[in-house]
């Protein structure tokens, strides 16, 4: 198997990742941002990341963390979620 290259695999994976990102949170740019850190990260600990089964879900799951919550969608959590 050939070595996973760092700059091939940021080319590849980042703008999928912020794709999902930013339909999760509805933020864009919060999304970008978020992602950034996660692959500067993933780039920190390259030789751990790498060697993973599936690396590519190392930055999504450090981005999502980093996120903030989707925008409320309007909703008002009342407590009984049903009629009184």
């Amino acid at each position: 198997m050939a070595e996973l290259d760092f700059d091939a695999w940021y080319l590849r994976e980042h703008r999928r990742v912020v794709s999902a990102l930013a339909a999760i949170t509805g933020r864009p740019s919060v999304a970008a941002e978020a992602v950034d850190e996660a692959f500067v990260r993933a780039c920190e600990r390259w030789d751990h990341v790498r060697a993973m089964a599936s690396p590519g879900g190392c930055p999504p799951a450090g981005a999502e963390r980093r996120s903030p919550a989707p925008p409320d969608s309007g909703a008002v959590d009342g407590g009984g979620g049903g009629p009184s």
